[in-house]
Order: structure tokens, then sequence, then C-alpha cells
């Protein structure tokens, strides 16, 4: 019986076919099929790391140059119940994942990389020697600080997004070692890594990935839409 399956005849052919037409019809999604974006924080059009200014040109850079990035995750706990003999599982509270790792290929200026650290500095005042003293705004609410960042999950033609996840409230977190060597020739990388607040999945039909989200599909969010049971 085990090997039914692949020594059968017609039934075989047949699982095949619906199998190929399925993936026809639905397709897969590939791994390259997405793109990064992070944009500052609203009332954050410029800032200063030293004597070089950083703009939100060189944080839309992460979008060509990221390596890999990972799509957030939820988790379901549940709490033990008892009752008689018997352990229930009931559904408790819900995590959201609340970390976005990236591999970034610095170009030859490393302005990717110095926008970043650029904007970890204007956070927390981190230039002693301008009279910083690292503090920190510990607010949330503050738009001064965070940012959003936009993972879009890409179509076939690499023209439109299918959905969009958001990532509200960023800010990068930590600017990772970046190897220089006069022993190889290797393109410089390094590892960021961004905590936001919360998440959610939009619908991206018919959406530009350079335009962003319009005003109307920004509150379009895939979940909201499930009917409760």
């Amino acid at each position: 019986m085990a090997g039914q399956f692949l020594t059968g005849g017609a039934g075989v052919s047949t699982r095949l076919q619906d199998f190929y037409e399925k993936l026809r019809v639905g397709g897969v999604k590939l791994q390259h099929q997405y793109q990064l974006r992070v944009d500052l924080p609203n009332n954050f059009s410029r800032m200063s790391d030293g004597n070089a200014e950083i703009s939100q040109r060189e944080i839309n850079s992460i979008a060509m140059w990221a390596q890999s990035a990972s799509l957030p995750s939820r988790t379901q706990n549940s709490a033990e119940i008892q009752y008689l003999a018997y352990t229930f599982n009931v559904p408790s509270n819900m995590e959201m994942s609340n970390e976005l790792s990236v591999t970034i290929n610095v170009q030859k200026n490393l302005n990717i990389r110095h926008a970043l650290l650029g904007w970890m500095t204007s956070i927390s005042h981190a230039d002693i020697l301008a009279g910083g003293n690292g503090e920190g705004p510990k607010s949330l609410s503050n738009n001064n600080v965070t940012g959003t960042g936009r993972i879009y999950l890409l179509d076939d033609e690499f023209e439109n997004a299918d959905y969009v996840y958001e990532l509200i409230g960023l800010y990068p977190s930590s600017v990772g070692e970046a190897e220089m060597s006069n022993i190889g020739a290797d393109i410089v990388t390094f590892e960021a890594t961004f905590k936001y607040q919360f998440w959610r999945v939009l619908t991206g039909n018919a959406i530009g990935v350079e335009g962003g989200l319009s005003s109307a599909d920004r509150e379009r969010d895939v979940f909201s839409d499930i009917p409760a049971s």
C-alpha cells in the first residue's frame, strides 16, 4: 500500500494533472517576491549624524539592498483549566511578534548604515560631544522617533503587491558590525534589527510598490473583515 501512489497507473496521472492545474491557477509565492520599505517618522524629515545629513532617500534604499526579511508571527496562548479528572486548554491572550531582523548589503558609500546609526543617535541623543546624554524619549506615542515598515508581497510581475504587512511604530534597535578586511573582496554586509509596536496585513491590489498605500487602502485590514464565529 505504501508504494501504491508511486506505482499506480491512471490514478497517479490524474493526481499529477490536478496538482499541475492547481499550480498553474494558484501559483506559488517565492521567497524573493517581496520588497521592504522603511519610512522615517512623520515629523522627522532630516536628521544629522555628525556632519552628515541623512534623508528619507537613504532609508528607502533598504528596499534594494536588503537580502532577507521575515514576516511577523502570532502566537495564541492558552490556559489550562481543570475539570474533574480532565485538563482543558482554553484560549487566553495572543502575542504578536514585534521585531524585524534584516541582512543588508551596504553600497560603497555606506549611506544606509549611516542613516540607521543617525536615526538611533537622534532617538536617544547619543552624541555626547553635542551635549547628549543617551536618555531616549521613553514614549510610545512620540511620532518624532518611530516610523513605519512595510513588507510588500509582490505579484508575479513584480509591479504590485498582493498583500502588505505594515509594521507600525517601528524604530532601529541595533545596527550590527560590518566587517572590513584586506584579505578578501566580499561585499560588506551587516545585520539590522528593528522593534515595532504591532502589525497588520493590508490588501494590496493595484497598489504600486513605489507609491506606497493610498489613504483608502490603508484601512483595509485583511483580518478585520473575518466574521466572528
